[in-house]
């Protein structure tokens, strides 16, 4: 039995001598002692008003046809991340990277800093607050859009699945869905619910050379696919489990092939 487990079975009953003692045996005296007190433990959330940062290129008016949603994968920034579709924005695009809200050092204590979507430490309370983030960050653009304006989303790897968690649970509104090294939130595939996926045909980008993404999981996902009849589209590429700048042009053409 494993720390955790230890823990967890303790703590199921306090007043077990017997569990008491295996404690005092294997030396786990600090886990008994948390064990006793947790029961005084309660998490309490606050609401807060704070400032979270987006990466933009291009500027939103009455004159831009197409704004470009695009989420990064873990361990990535905004932006580093929006730099790979500086082609679109030449295309006269607006692209915008929201950033994942939790940060870390990718090696150690120092060095690299990577952001991500969520954890499994309280998850839905980080899908919740991504919903927050996301929700007003597309209205503030729809907001001062002109009508005709086309919505492009893209999500990269764990961007993949928060887009199309957010789409899903805000029913956000858009032209074209692009998935790249990703799928769709496991949620999703379970409940067989896309009806707020508008898109006329939606896009799944993977490398013959991902090792990030087993071909288990790729058959898993053409399966669920056909069973509902989701129209869709698959590309394949060589690259690995990243964005080829090479590819980013065909973005242009597909979105510009929509009808507005």
């Amino acid at each position: 039995m494993d720390q955790a487990a230890t823990a967890e079975a303790v703590c199921l009953d306090l007043n077990d001598n017997h569990n008491k003692r295996y404690f005092k045996r294997a030396g786990l005296m600090s886990l008994l002692f948390l064990c006793q007190n947790v029961e005084y433990m309660h998490q309490n959330t606050i609401n807060l008003n704070l400032d979270v940062p987006y990466y933009q290129l291009g500027e939103c008016d009455e004159s831009t046809k197409v704004i470009w949603f695009v989420l990064h994968g873990y361990g990535q920034l905004g932006k580093y991340f929006i730099q790979k579709f500086k082609y679109l924005e030449q295309a006269g695009h607006l692209i915008v990277a929201p950033q994942g809200m939790s940060k870390f050092y990718l090696d150690g204590h120092s060095g690299r800093v990577g952001a991500n979507w969520m954890t499994s430490d309280d998850r839905q309370r980080d899908i919740e607050n991504n919903d927050i983030y996301l929700s007003a960050l597309y209205e503030s653009f729809r907001s001062i859009a002109n009508y005709k304006v086309k919505f492009g989303m893209l999500g990269f790897s764990q961007g993949a699945s928060t887009l199309t968690r957010w789409i899903s649970r805000n029913a956000i509104m858009h032209d074209l869905l692009v998935l790249w090294g990703g799928f769709f939130a496991k949620e999703i595939v379970d409940s067989k619910n896309l009806d707020t996926f508008q898109a006329k045909i939606s896009h799944i980008y993977l490398s013959n050379t991902d090792h990030f993404i087993p071909e288990t999981k790729i058959n898993e996902m053409r399966n669920f696919m056909h069973s509902v009849n989701f129209p869709i589209q698959w590309h394949s590429y060589e690259g690995g489990h990243k964005i080829p700048g090479r590819l980013v042009p065909e973005l242009a053409a597909l979105i510009d092939g929509e009808p507005s």
